[in-house]
């Protein structure tokens, strides 16, 4: 789905979102602060203006299937699938990274 700019925030096409909100339901979450909420990658989300003094900050990881292709070709970067390795190489290549960064 597009999205673009309006004032200070990214958001998706406006008239797109309207046509899926006659057809979908809205489910509010209400977080605190600290929690998380994982959803999958074809939902709909937003959240309102924070309204507080307190900065808001988000960490945002996306995960798709490889598999999950858009249905229009746009800016979409063509994924390589992952290859599986054994708990031991991940281990391994951790403790290289940490030596390189805390030589003993």
């Amino acid at each position: 789905m597009e999205h673009g700019i309006k004032g200070d925030q990214t958001g998706a096409d406006p008239e797109r979102v309207a046509a899926i909100e006659q057809q979908l339901e809205t489910v509010h979450v209400t977080l605190d602060p600290g929690d998380a909420i994982f959803f999958h990658c074809n939902l709909l989300h937003r959240s309102d203006a924070n309204t507080t003094p307190d900065p808001r900050w988000a960490l945002i990881c996306c995960y798709n299937a490889a598999r999950n292709n858009p249905y229009r070709q746009i800016r979409h970067p063509q994924y390589t699938p992952l290859e599986t390795v054994a708990d031991e190489q991940v281990l391994a290549a951790g403790r290289e990274h940490l030596s390189r960064l805390a030589p003993s």
